[in-house]
């Protein structure tokens, strides 16, 4: 692998890295105190309706989470583990006619 290649793969691990501490730090702090609202509020939205948007949004972070990082693993095999070589030096040829 290039110093170039390797420098994009950690400059990658490290901007995917980020994004799931800050998916982290907010899935623990709705979980710390999501259900908290503000006086006003407590009126207008009843509490299981609060408890029903927070389990829901924790459940799509979690499920976009993991569908990332499997998406990523399979962009890196494909990229820097040579899978991207081997299927473009396939025998298989898809023409495709752009008229």
């Amino acid at each position: 692998m290039t110093a170039y290649a390797m420098a994009a793969l950690v400059l990658f691990i490290d901007r995917e890295g980020f994004e799931y501490w800050l998916e982290y730090l907010n899935m623990r702090h709705m979980k710390l105190s999501g259900a908290a609202l503000p006086e006003t509020f407590n009126k207008v939205v009843e509490k299981e309706t609060i408890d029903k948007i927070q389990s829901y949004e924790i459940d799509k972070v979690t499920f976009s989470v993991v569908s990332s990082l499997f998406g990523n693993v399979i962009l890196i095999a494909f990229i820097f583990g040579g899978i991207l070589n081997i299927y473009k030096d396939s025998p298989i040829v898809f023409i495709v006619d752009l008229r």
